[in-house]
C-alpha cells in the first residue's frame, strides 16, 4: 500500500509540474512513477513466478527444485534501493550506473535457480520468466548507458518499460483471465503469439537503435506497432472469454 500510496503523490506531483511548465520535475516525477512499477514488479515476481513454476512441474511429476537464494534476495532489495535512488538523484553518475549493473545482475542470480528453461513448453509459465529476465537486461541496459556513451539512455527506459512491465502485464492478464473464468491454465495459442509480439516489439525498440542507428524513427515506428499489435491480439482472444459465462458454472 506504501508504494501505491507513494505512486499517486507522484502522479499527483506530475500533473502540478506540467501546470507550472516544470518539464524537469515533470519527467522526475515520470521517473519516480515507472521505478515504483518496477519496485512492485520485483516483489511480485519474486513470489509468483517461482511458486507458480514449482506447481507446474510438480504437477508434471518433475522433481528439480525451483528456489529462491536467500542471500541474493537479501542483497537485491538494498541494491534495488541504492540504484532507484541514485538515478532520481545523481542521474548519470558512474555511482548510479555500478549499482544499475549489480541490481541487473542480482536479478539474473535470482532467477537462474527457477528453472526458466523446464518453462519452455508451457507460454502462460515462460512469458513470466522473460517479464522478470526483462528486468534484469533494463537495469544491465541502465548500467550500459552511463557507463558507456555510446549506449542510448532511452533503450533502457524501454528494456525496463515496454519490456519488462509490457510482458509481466500481459502475462498476468492471461492468468487471470483463464483462471477466473473457470479455464485451465493453459494460454491459448492466440495468447502465445501475443506474448511473442509484445516481447519482439520491445526487443525491436531496445536494441534496434544500436543495430541502426541512423533509423530512429523507423525502429520507433516498427517496435511499436509490433507491441501494440501484442495487446490487439490480446485483447480480440480475450473479449469472448471475458465476456461470457464461467465455463465451470460457477459465479463470476
Amino acid at each position: 500500500m506504501a508504494v501505491v500510496l507513494v505512486l499517486a503523490g507522484a502522479n499527483l506531483a506530475l500533473h502540478a509540474a506540467v501546470l507550472r511548465d516544470d518539464p524537469p520535475a515533470a519527467r522526475r516525477c515520470l521517473q519516480l512513477a515507472l521505478y515504483l512499477v518496477l519496485l512492485l514488479l520485483v516483489i511480485i515476481s519474486g513470489r509468483i513466478v517461482p511458486l507458480f513454476t514449482r506447481n507446474a512441474l510438480r504437477r508434471r511429476g518433475i522433481s528439480a527444485p525451483v528456489e529462491t537464494s536467500a542471500a541474493v534476495e537479501w542483497a537485491l532489495f538494498p541494491v534495488l534501493a541504492v540504484a532507484v535512488v541514485l538515478a532520481l538523484l545523481r542521474e548519470g553518475s558512474t555511482a548510479a550506473g555500478a549499482a544499475s549493473l549489480l541490481c541487473g545482475l542480482l536479478l539474473g542470480l535470482r532467477q537462474a535457480r527457477w528453472q526458466p528453461h523446464r518453462t519452455l513448453d508451457q507460454p502462460i509459465l515462460w512469458v513470466l520468466h522473460v517479464g522478470h529476465a526483462w528486468l534484469a537486461v533494463g537495469f544491465a541496459c541502465s548500467g550500459a548507458a552511463v557507463l558507456i556513451p555510446s549506449f542510448p539512455a532511452s533503450s533502457a527506459v524501454h528494456a525496463l518499460s515496454a519490456g519488462a512491465v509490457g510482458t509481466a502485464v500481459i502475462g498476468v492478464m492471461s492468468r487471470v483471465t483463464l483462471g477466473h473464468t473457470g479455464r485451465p491454465l493453459e494460454a491459448p495459442s492466440a495468447f502465445a503469439v501475443a506474448y511473442v509480439l509484445v516481447i519482439l516489439g520491445a526487443a525491436i525498440r531496445v536494441f534496434g537503435s544500436l543495430l541502426l542507428p541512423g533509423d530512429y524513427r523507423g525502429v520507433l515506428l516498427c517496435g511499436g506497432s509490433i507491441w501494440a499489435a501484442g495487446y490487439a491480439l490480446f485483447a480480440v482472444a480475450a473479449y469472448p472469454i471475458l465476456t461470457r459465462p464461467r465455463i465451470d458454472d460457477r459465479p463470476g
